[in-house]
């Protein structure tokens, strides 16, 4: 068997995710939950601190009840989800990564772009 590495490769990787800083990202989140909620899932709607999107289109008697994916607005899980159709649950992250379909620095910058707020690290000049 022959396995080839390449070490520019993993070394690209690595200064995508350095071009983020996760920490403020994290922080961003749980600061503005709501507003990212209304953004990436504007057809859910604010539930007893949740934010609840239905998983598909409902129909007949169930039309306006909140649907099963609840994203926590509030408390210690703030940004969290869970789906509980599925029992599928994360980071919001994670989510805009699965449902928008986007790498972690894509989902990463388009939760800034949302915000307006630079989640680049700052670059220090040496000198």
């Amino acid at each position: 068997m022959i396995l080839h590495f390449n070490p520019d490769h993993r070394t690209n990787r690595r200064r995508d995710n350095l071009a983020i800083d996760a920490l403020r990202l994290e922080n961003l989140i749980r600061s503005n939950t709501e507003t990212l909620c209304r953004h990436f899932f504007p057809t859910g709607k604010r539930v007893n601190g949740q934010w609840r999107v239905a998983a598909s289109p409902r129909v007949d008697r169930k039309k306006n009840k909140p649907g099963s994916l609840a994203i926590h607005l509030e408390g210690n899980f703030r940004g969290c989800w869970r789906d509980w159709s599925t029992g599928e649950h994360g980071t919001f992250i994670r989510l805009v990564m699965s449902r928008q379909n986007l790498s972690f620095p894509d989902a990463a910058r388009a939760i800034s772009a949302c915000l307006g707020i630079s989640i680049e690290p700052p670059l220090y000049e040496l000198g």
